[in-house]
């Protein structure tokens, strides 16, 4: 439970890349992880829904490796990807024996990471180029320097910090960490100026309106029309502007001149499309194998640069066709599947929820909050490079932690204790059944 603790600080929060950044104490806690993971029975996650489908993903990669462009580079990529992101999975799918440790996870990430977000979106603001043509974003440090990057993690957190502070019993406290963090929070997002978070929020609200109160959902409609009028008000122009841009004029050979004559919104949103068209193209020469992992950028640049435009050193800015050109559809396909099996899992956990369980209004909570952030995180990876950011093992870890936990079986070796009552307590038409009678390891 600490080191799953310690882990999401480290991978989440990130506080070793702004302090003490020479003395690589992530790789000291993460190797103590892996060792703990082992010694402790936490292979066990990979015999769930999601941990299956993850094994499947690493050793399909392994088997593109070979074949890859860079095989030094897909190597070293699962390497880290296994050292990394499956472990931090393992420890948080095995960690917590009960939902109160469960709960301390979530607070722990919720209340971590929203404090990482505003020291991060600080030191960004001090950090930032005047003279840079995207000077208007507000962005972070460290991993989460691009706003890209800083969109999904603020976007990413804010169901757990709602959720956090929900867990505060003082009720003027309470509301106003939760309300008033939360447009902080929606704040710091906007000045992103990143549209595809926005577009995350979409499938969010819908989801939060069809499982909230009629109470609370006038709140929250409430809330966001006066949030929205106050972002018209006070948030800079280029900002709005750029939220208004969702395509980029470009002619019909992909060239990317005049759209960045005409704004640097309309220049990024045209040059996604090209690396959809780059990364689709190649999918489609690589379908089964891919250009191994980690190696699209370099295949872009090296192979289809030489062949018409130029192209620079970019990532497929999708996640989903960034896998697709780098593992072939295979690799796409268990991917998606690995996504969607959360989603499977968390609804599997809220069905078993039952109205008067002492325990049920917390675990609504809890399946509340992670698919939130698995909505936004599935809708954010189409526009952003997520393959290799913990968000996803996060969800998908206490996702099946969850799952072990309200299923809790009884296991076949174990003992159950016989009732109090005697025979005769139960009637003449109840009495206990012959197997119940027999002593225990008494032979037929």
């Amino acid at each position: 439970m600490g080191f799953a603790g310690l882990l999401l600080v480290i991978l989440m929060a990130r506080p070793f890349d702004v302090i003490l950044v020479g003395l690589h104490i992530p790789l000291v806690v993460c190797g103590a992880a892996i060792l703990a993971v082992g010694f402790t029975g936490g292979l066990r996650g990979l015999n769930t829904r999601t941990g299956r489908l993850i094994s499947a993903y690493v050793v399909w990669m392994l088997l593109v490796s070979p074949f890859g462009m860079w095989k030094g580079g897909s190597v070293q990529y699962v390497k880290s990807y296994v050292l990394l992101l499956v472990v931090l999975f393992l420890a948080l799918a095995e960690a917590p024996k009960n939902l109160t440790a469960a709960k301390k996870l979530l607070q722990i990430l919720g209340g971590s990471v929203t404090l990482a977000v505003i020291v991060f979106a600080a030191m960004g603001k001090g950090r930032a180029d005047p003279n840079a043509a995207d000077a208007y974003r507000s962005g972070g440090v460290g991993m989460f320097g691009n706003e890209g990057e800083f969109a999904l993690l603020i976007g990413f957190v804010l169901p757990f910090w709602v959720f956090t502070a929900s867990t505060i019993k003082n009720k003027a406290l309470r509301l106003t960490l939760s309300g008033g963090g939360s447009l902080y929070l929606f704040w710091l997002l906007v000045n992103t100026g990143t549209r595809s978070a926005f577009l995350a929020m979409i499938p969010v609200c819908i989801l939060l309106l069809a499982r909230l109160t009629m109470a609370q959902r006038v709140a929250l409609i409430g809330t966001a029309v006066l949030f929205c009028v106050g972002i018209i008000g006070a948030a800079p122009q280029k900002v709005l502007d750029r939220l208004a841009t969702l395509s980029a004029p470009e002619d019909d050979s992909g060239d990317l001149r005049g759209a960045a004559r005409t704004s640097e919104a309309a220049a990024s949103a045209a040059e996604r499309k090209q690396l959809f068209r780059d990364a689709l193209e190649t999918m489609i020469r690589n379908p089964v194998f891919g250009v191994g992992p980690g190696n699209f950028a370099d295949y872009r640049y090296n192979v289809l640069g030489k062949e018409g435009i130029r192209k620079t050193w970019f990532p497929a800015h999708d996640t989903y066709m960034q896998i697709g050109a780098e593992s072939g559809f295979p690799g796409a396909l268990l991917y998606m599947a690995m996504v969607l099996s959360v989603f499977v899992t968390l609804y599997a956990v809220r069905k078993r929820i039952r109205k008067g369980d002492p325990e049920s209004e917390l675990l609504s909570r809890m399946t509340l909050c992670l698919q939130s952030a698995l909505l936004f995180y599935a809708v954010m990876s189409a526009f952003q490079n997520c393959d290799k950011y913990p968000h996803f093992f996060v969800i998908a870890g206490l996702a099946a932690a969850l799952d072990r936990l309200t299923k809790a079986p009884v296991s076949a070796t174990e003992s159950v204790p016989m009732p109090t009552r005697t025979a005769a307590a139960f009637g003449p038409s109840r009495r206990l059944p012959v197997a119940a009678q027999r002593p225990a390891g008494a032979m037929k």
